[in-house]
């Protein structure tokens, strides 16, 4: 699920706080030698003009850096890299390869932003089968749009509809879903719920709308519940639930969220009540809608199933995803 930052009801603003711990958790320091050890490594000259900049770092990271993310044993670092530690290791998934492309090229005074999308297509989880998330340096070049990505080595025009969903971050906000990321790896491949919790209380508080977060925290507690036969994670996972719910009270996919707590832990009466309200809600995310769809058809409310079924068929037929499943 990717945060919706027009679907926050009421926003905190952005405090020196918030911009102070961001900082000081920040994945993208590096010192002035490790940047000009790495820019002399890669051949990159700081003459060229930024496009060619971006373009050749791009290409210099992906030949130079492998991936970790095995799909069996799952991410072999605990929590995330910092953009260092990617060049130190030499490999790193696709989140932390582009911490360090960030890094190096904010650091030579180019600009840009984080575009985090969901099942883009051309890479390994195009469609809804499977789930991923990927993010790009988006930055402009004579009023269009670019993206560059280390993971593919190269940088290419923005098109519409090439992914199922996108968020487009703030540096602050990008360290929080940083942070929030490295929490889910720490508790869903290494079983350290407590440095999840952590690592999920700093994101909270380095961006504070981010109702994302608070399903991750609850998915951490239920995790934790169940290894640890614990009732009182169960209680602290349906808070965080609820929590997110009122943070986004008219979006779908907190709803869907918490309906998924309840039915795992056996309420499934109170999992189709909140079913029943999340329908009532839209999304824009086709994994949301996919994953209802099939939860509910598991359940045998054929009514149901077929509303969301319906609203999935809508949306992927729209003018949005004109080109994605073809």
């Amino acid at each position: 699920m990717l945060y919706n930052k027009s679907a926050v009801k009421i926003r905190v603003p952005v405090t020196a706080e918030q911009i102070k711990l961001a900082r000081a958790h920040s994945p993208f320091k590096l010192k002035k030698a490790e940047l000009e050890e790495i820019i002399q490594d890669l051949g990159i000259s700081k003459r060229l003009s930024s496009f060619l900049i971006m373009e050749r770092v791009a290409n210099e990271l992906s030949c130079k850096l492998g991936y970790d993310d095995d799909s069996k044993k799952g991410h072999y670092f605990e929590g995330f890299r910092t953009a260092y530690e990617v060049w130190k290791d030499r490999k790193g998934h696709c989140i932390e390869q582009n911490t360090l492309f960030y890094a190096i090229v904010s650091r030579m005074g180019i600009k840009t932003k984080w575009l985090v999308t969901k099942n883009p297509k051309g890479y390994s989880v195009e469609g809804l089968v499977k789930i991923g998330v990927h993010p790009f340096l988006m930055f402009k070049k004579n009023d269009k749009a670019y993206l560059a990505d280390a993971i593919k080595g190269q940088v290419k025009e923005k098109k519409d509809g090439f992914h199922i969903t996108e968020q487009l971050l703030s540096q602050r906000e990008f360290i929080a879903f940083y942070l929030q990321l490295a929490a889910e790896d720490l508790e869903a491949n290494h079983r350290k719920y407590q440095k999840a919790i952590r690592l999920l209380k700093i994101a909270q508080q380095i961006n504070p709308n981010d109702y994302t977060i608070h399903v991750s925290m609850g998915d951490t507690f239920y995790n934790k519940g169940c290894k640890e036969k614990e009732e009182l994670s169960y209680t602290k996972a349906e808070q965080s639930y609820k929590r997110a719910v009122r943070m986004a009270p008219n979006l779908m996919d907190p709803y869907k969220e918490y309906g998924d707590f309840l039915f795992l832990i056996g309420k499934k009466k109170r999992a189709i009540q909140v079913y029943k309200e999340a329908i009532k809600h839209k999304t824009e995310d086709l994994e949301i809608l996919y994953s209802l769809e099939k939860r509910l058809r598991r359940l045998g409310k054929t009514k149901l199933f077929r509303q969301v079924y319906d609203a999935r068929k809508s949306l992927t037929n729209s003018e949005k995803f004109r080109g994605y499943f073809d």
